[in-house]
C-alpha cells in the first residue's frame, strides 16, 4: 500500500454545547506538513507545523495497521458522543470513515490512530503562550494571522 499523500482528520462540532474545544480539523500531507484548524463558534484558529519523518511513518504505519476504512460505525451516536470523519487520500483514490471518539480508542489499530492524531490537535490547539513545549513529533509550529 502506497503512503498517504493526505490524511484529514475531522473531529467534534463548532456549536456543540458540551464541547469545550469546538472542532478541530487537522490534515498531514504525504510530506509531513501539518495543516491545523480549530473552529469554535464563530472563532477560526489556524496553524500549520511539520511533524518529524519518524512521526510521520508512525501515523502512516498506524493506519496501514488499523482495519481502515473496512470499520465504520454506522450507529447512532449516543448523547455526548463525538465524531471523528478520517480520510486518507492516497494516488489509487480515497476512503473515509466515520465513527464515534470513545469507541474508537476501544477498537485496536483505530486507537492508535486516534490517540496519535487527538495528541497533535490537543499541542496545536493551545494557544502559542500556553502550549505545552512542542513534543518531537511537532517542529516549525506557526500560528497564522486570523
Amino acid at each position: 500500500m502506497t503512503t498517504p499523500s493526505r490524511v484529514a482528520f475531522h473531529m467534534g462540532n463548532p456549536n456543540a454545547p458540551s464541547n469545550p474545544w469546538g472542532r478541530d480539523e487537522l490534515d498531514v500531507l504525504g510530506d509531513g506538513r501539518v495543516q491545523y484548524r480549530n473552529l469554535r463558534g464563530p472563532g477560526v484558529r489556524s496553524v500549520t507545523a511539520q511533524l518529524s519523518p519518524a512521526a510521520a511513518e508512525k501515523l502512516f504505519a498506524a493506519i496501514a495497521a488499523s482495519p481502515f476504512p473496512v470499520w465504520t460505525d454506522a450507529r447512532p451516536l449516543p448523547p455526548g458522543s463525538t465524531l471523528i470523519e478520517l480520510t486518507v487520500e492516497r494516488p489509487e483514490g480515497a476512503a473515509t470513515a466515520r465513527f464515534d471518539y470513545h469507541t474508537s480508542l476501544k477498537t485496536p489499530g483505530y486507537d492508535a490512530v486516534v490517540r496519535l492524531l487527538t495528541g497533535w490537535a490537543g499541542v496545536l490547539r493551545a494557544l502559542p503562550g500556553k502550549r505545552a513545549a512542542s513534543p518531537d513529533d511537532l517542529t516549525q509550529i506557526v500560528d497564522q494571522p486570523g
